[in-house]
């Protein structure tokens, strides 16, 4: 089995941060790959106040990385499955994004990080499936909201521009968007 290289990004101690300073309880990552979020997260003090944290990704090579065999993708799925077991708040979902949403209610999720497929229309149909599954005041962000032109992040931006508009947040190219409260109408 291969072993694979950890990477450290400035958006990863930034969402450990993130997390922390929010406090979001149920927590779910979509687009894991070799799991360096999920890993940060979880051996984190974070560890401490999650409830729920749902790792979601298909883990095959029809996820469009022409350089990754379908060997390589099922070596890195069961190296992340080996490698965090010991966490007992951890969920794994082996499926696309939008099949994984179907499991979930409605405002179940405190905060939803979207990194899987990077063209325009897949990351609109991952917003659309996500976004109700966030509660009121919640979280939806994700990563590779930047302007350096790669044929894989293509998409991200105008599909969370045309979403949200100017209503986002970007910080180390992770775009925030806070689900706005539903202020009940008085009569």
């Amino acid at each position: 089995m291969a072993k694979y290289q950890r990477h450290q990004y400035p958006y990863l101690q930034f969402m450990v941060d993130f997390i922390h300073k929010e406090q979001s309880k149920i927590i779910a990552e979509i687009g894991v790959y070799q799991g360096d979020l999920t890993q940060k997260i979880l051996k984190s003090d974070c560890d401490k106040f999650i409830k729920e944290y749902w790792a979601v990704d298909m883990w095959d090579v029809s996820r469009g990385w022409g350089k990754v065999s379908k060997e390589q993708w099922e070596d890195t799925y069961n190296i992340f499955c080996n490698e965090y077991t010991r966490f007992k708040n951890l969920k794994i979902l082996r499926k696309t994004s939008i099949e994984a949403a179907t499991h979930f209610s409605k405002n179940y999720f405190d905060l939803v990080f979207i990194d899987a497929d990077h063209y325009y229309k897949n990351v609109k149909a991952d917003i659309e499936a996500w976004y109700p599954l966030v509660k009121e005041g919640g979280i939806l962000c994700g990563h590779d909201y930047s302007v350096v032109k790669r044929k894989r992040n293509w998409g991200v931006i105008p599909a969370v521009d045309e979403r949200f508009g100017s209503d986002i947040e970007v910080v180390h190219d992770v775009w925030i968007y806070r689900k706005k409260k539903i202020m009940p109408i008085s009569l």
